[in-house]
Formats: C-alpha cells, structure tokens, sequence
C-alpha cells in the first residue's frame, strides 16, 4: 500500500470534514455511491453541475463494500441535499423526507461510519476520544482549561437547552442541522 496525502485546508476545517477525508484515505467511498442507494436516495441528475455529475456515481459491492451496515442517512460521508448544486436545488432527495436536512452532517462520525471502519479493518474493540480521556484531570488529553472563568469539564448525556447549546456543536445547530449543513462549503469534498 502506498502513502496517501491529505490537505485539509480552508473551509475544510471542520472536525466532521476532516473525519471524511481521513475516512477517504483509508478507503472509504460516499455513502450515496453504494449499490442499494437508489432505495434511499434519489439523485436529481438535472441539478448537479456537468462536471461534477462523476460524484454521484453508485458502485456495485466489489468497488464500494456496505460491509453488511445499513445504509446511512447520518454517515459523515455522505454528501448533503444540495452538494454541487446548480441552482441550489437538491441535488439528492431522501425516500424518507425527515432526513433531507440530516444528510451531509459534518459534525462527527456515525456509529455506522465507526462500525464500517471497525469492520474493514478487522478491529474487535473501539476507542474514542472521550472513552479514552478522564474528565477528571486538569490536562484532558492536551487540552487545559484555563484559569479565568468558573466553567469545569463535565461529561453529561445530555444538556440543558439540547444540542443547540451543547459544547459539541458550538451552537451551529438550528432546528435539526440543516442551517450548519447548508453553510458548509463543498468545494472541498472529494
């Protein structure tokens, strides 16, 4: 196997965007370019842009594995409703119309996109970041809170107020997270 290079620059430096290239490095494709993604997804062909129509080819499972996972609405590879866009008309419309503004996310990982990567290379146990940092300690893995402020680490399952005023986010989130979703750039997907 051959080194890969990644370049991860302006407008791609969102954590969620920064996971999907790594997730391209190690072999992952889109989730829109799966064999059964016409069961999910319908692609608006008169929308996309002439040259980048080559993103929205699907693949049979000797190209592009589903590894035996569902297919992903939330997966962070898959590409939003409006990417390459001509008008900024969908470009790809979910069978199941609640997930529209959740297709694109570039938040994190899904629990699928984990399990797939789990899965391609033959891993039987998983770590994360939070799973592998004590909250407890003064330096969490690198990261020092400073001394102005009142604020401590916690870990918490949920927060007051809901993903909308969650660390995790910043505040990005609007309804679902579709206003997050659209503000991306997509120029930098490949």
């Amino acid at each position: 196997m051959r080194k890969q290079n990644l370049s991860i620059g302006e407008n791609c430096d969102h954590l969620g965007t920064v996971e999907h290239e790594f997730l391209h490095a190690l072999g992952f494709w889109h989730e829109q370019s799966r064999s059964d993604r016409d069961d999910y997804v319908t692609i608006v062909w008169n929308q996309i842009k002439a040259d980048k129509k080559n993103n929205f080819i699907s693949y049979n499972e000797t190209v592009s594995s589903s590894l035996g996972v569902p297919y992903d609405y939330g997966s962070v590879m898959h590409y939003s409703k409006t990417a390459f866009s001509k008008t900024g008309e969908p470009t790809i419309v979910t069978k199941t119309p609640e997930f529209l503004d959740v297709i694109g996310q570039r938040l994190e990982f899904s629990d699928s996109d984990l399990l797939k990567l789990n899965r391609l290379y033959n891993c039987t146990t998983a770590s994360t970041f939070l799973d592998s940092c004590h909250f407890e300690e003064p330096n969490i893995c690198g990261m020092i809170q400073g001394d102005g402020g009142n604020a401590k680490w916690a870990r918490v399952q949920r927060v007051k107020g809901g993903p909308q005023t969650d660390y995790t986010n910043l505040g990005r989130c609007q309804g679902l997270i579709a206003s997050y979703i659209d503000s991306l750039k997509w120029d930098c997907v490949t």
